[in-house]
Order: C-alpha cells, then structure tokens, then sequence
C-alpha cells in the first residue's frame, strides 16, 4: 500500500509499436487514475504480463507489425493469464477483426481515436468482472 494509506491503482499495460499513439494511451489511462506500463511489441507485451505483479488489464492494439500481431499477442497473453481482461484497441477499419478477437478471448475493443468516456466504461467493466476495483 502507498505511503498514504489508499490501494495502489490497478495497473494497465498498453501494447502499441506506434511510440506517439502509446504515449496518448498512456496519458489518457493515467488521467483516469490508473497506474501504466507500456510496451512496444507483442513479445515485451507477453513479457510484461508474466511480471509479478502482473497488469490488471491490457490495452493491445490489433494492428501490430512483426512476428506477433494484436491476435497472435492476444493468444499468447491468454495463454500465461487467461482470466487477464484484455482490450483490442482498433482503427474503425478493422473493426470486424476487433469483434473477432472476442472469439479469441479479447474482454471487449475500443476504436481510435479513443474517446475517452468508452475508455473509462470498458475499463472500469473489465476491472469489475475480474474482481478488482477500478479507480474512483
């Protein structure tokens, strides 16, 4: 616990190559009271959910260059965690493919830009449903 006496906030590991699209990630999840850990890649991203402790949730984005994608990273998170909310973050064209990553095990997606009231719900939602409390 905090020098101050509150919980830790929960902690969301972002997963973006692109370096400006995860910095506003990372600023958009701390506004709202989450702690951020962030990677470039879907190995640093499976790395960083085998951490102890690990992030109470992901934000992955789907379209990622290199040997794993956001589907092949989803697969492998679930896999080391399986009950770890994991959100899809997508552009609107591939929206299909965010709604088929749901199959795959994703807790739900978010469309870019992301707005920041839906980011909000879908984190607080996925929080809720793993039995942890999201930030006030």
């Amino acid at each position: 616990m905090p020098r101050s006496g509150r919980p830790a906030p929960p902690t969301v590991l972002i997963v973006d190559d692109d370096m400006q699209v995860l910095d506003v990630l990372c600023d958009l999840v701390s506004n709202i009271g989450y702690a951020t850990v962030a990677a470039r890649t879907g190995v640093a991203g499976i790395a960083a959910v085998r951490s102890d402790p690990p992030p109470d949730a992901v934000l992955l984005d789907i379209a990622m260059p290199g040997s794993l994608d956001g589907v092949e990273t989803l697969r492998g998170i679930k896999h080391v965690r399986p009950d770890l909310p994991v959100i899809m973050v997508t552009a609107n064209i591939d929206e299909a493919l965010a709604r088929g990553t749901l199959r795959d095990g994703a807790f739900d997606y978010v469309t870019k830009p992301v707005q920041l009231g839906r980011l909000r719900e879908v984190l607080a939602a996925a929080l809720v449903l793993s039995g942890k409390v999201p930030p006030a």
